[in-house]
């Protein structure tokens, strides 16, 4: 064989084996993209009304300013949160608050404008006069109504709407004349003093059921106008029964004077405020002699004994607010309203009005104010009204002194 054929059989054998190595190979995989995440968005929170109405000048006016800044330091906590969820839903709270007289006809022009103007479907309204009137349009409407008042009279009667929030009158009475009867056994003749108005005249209907079952010589109640600054006459008159127990109603920012005008006039017994007074400031007018041995309810020394850190934290917080104006139990109220809302909302999966009532009614609880985060939530109990424990405080030497805390049955803890 020549060198010629031999150098291109080899050749070709080297040709053939680099044709068969290339047809063995697999083929080079095309590259794919990483599988990507569908990310869903979080849904952009959306707000929901809630309303405060109250007086914020003239009578009831320190009340009414006491519960709006529950009203805002509860609205302050519930968004600073972040909000709350209701399903899938978060929700910010948007404020309504809206100057409502101390009146029926300015709780029903209050409630009207939250519900026809400001499309607000769920509202809490100051002072029983105020309630009635609110209650005229939010039942007929649909709306939700959380309503201050001591009166038992707007939740009785086919008002599946309203609940009250603080108590009523038979309900402090119950703690405070508990307490009364166990550390003043002498004092035995007991006579009422109360508001002419649909304030004090639906509060001491309330007060009723109540007297029936307690040991005193029940002397009656004396009503006064109003717009009274003298009360001598009226005091006068009241002397003439010799009572030795005063329970005192409705005087808001009258009591400085009355109590003042009781001390000159003589009165050495009980002076007992079931319901509080207007603020520690009605002490500062009164004096110290004429505030000796008030016993009361809905305000108390903040810092002293007996008082949940809870209530001490927004005591402290009110007083920025209010410029060094003490707060009252009827903050505590107000600030547990919202919450009772929010609660509703969140249970029932629902803004809907209707749906949040139903929750409520069907004894939603929330963190309250007065039993502190962690100890007991508070429910609305009988008659859709909220019932909890009070401390009940006297004044000592022209001081604020918390004496005990009593539960709702009268027992003390």
């Amino acid at each position: 064989m020549s060198k010629r054929l031999i150098v291109a059989v080899v050749v070709l054998s080297l040709l053939l084996v680099s044709i068969s190595g290339a047809c063995s190979q697999s083929p080079t995989p095309t590259p794919t993209s990483a599988p990507v995440a569908t990310v869903t968005p979080t849904p952009a929170p959306q707000t929901v009304k809630i309303g405060y109405g109250g007086a914020f000048s003239g009578s009831g006016s320190a009340w009414s300013l006491a519960g709006m800044r529950g009203f805002q330091m509860a609205v302050q906590d519930v968004n600073n949160a972040g909000g709350f969820l209701v399903g899938s839903q978060r929700y910010m709270i948007a404020p309504d608050i809206i100057d409502a007289a101390y009146n029926t006809d300015g709780g029903r022009a209050g409630a009207e404008r939250l519900i026809f103007q400001d499309n607000v479907k769920m509202m809490i309204m100051f002072g029983t006069a105020t309630c009635l009137g609110a209650q005229q349009v939010t039942e007929p409407n649909g709306a939700l109504l959380l309503a201050m008042t001591g009166s038992n009279a707007l939740i009785q009667g086919n008002n599946p709407n309203t609940f009250r929030i603080t108590l009523a009158l038979d309900e402090a009475g119950t703690e405070i004349y508990s307490y009364t009867l166990k550390n003043f056994p002498n004092n035995t003749r007991m006579i009422s003093v109360a508001s002419n108005d649909p304030t004090g005249k639906s509060v001491m209907s309330s007060f009723e059921p109540l007297i029936a079952t307690l040991p005193y010589k029940y002397l009656g109640t004396q009503y006064y106008e109003p717009d009274t600054t003298d009360f001598y006459p009226f005091i006068s008159k009241i002397m003439a029964n010799n009572p030795d127990v005063m329970n005192i109603i409705s005087l808001g920012a009258n009591m400085g004077p009355f109590l003042k005008q009781l001390y000159e006039n003589g009165y050495k017994g009980l002076k007992v405020m079931p319901v509080g007074a207007g603020g520690p400031g009605d002490f500062t007018v009164a004096g110290a002699a004429a505030s000796e041995g008030v016993l009361y309810t809905r305000m108390w020394d903040w810092e002293g004994t007996l008082v949940p850190t809870i209530q001490r934290d927004l005591s402290r917080r009110y007083l920025q607010m209010s410029n060094g104006e003490a707060m009252i139990g009827y903050t505590l109220d107000v600030y547990d309203g919202v919450n009772a809302l929010v609660a509703g909302m969140k249970a029932s999966g629902s803004t809907d009005p209707a749906k949040v009532r139903d929750a409520l009614a069907a004894g939603t609880q929330w963190p309250s104010a007065y039993w502190g985060t962690g100890q007991m939530q508070m429910k609305f109990g009988r008659r859709s009204a909220t019932i909890y424990p009070e401390i009940i405080g006297t004044v000592k030497s022209g001081k604020m002194v918390n004496l005990a805390v009593m539960n709702p049955d009268g027992t003390q803890q």
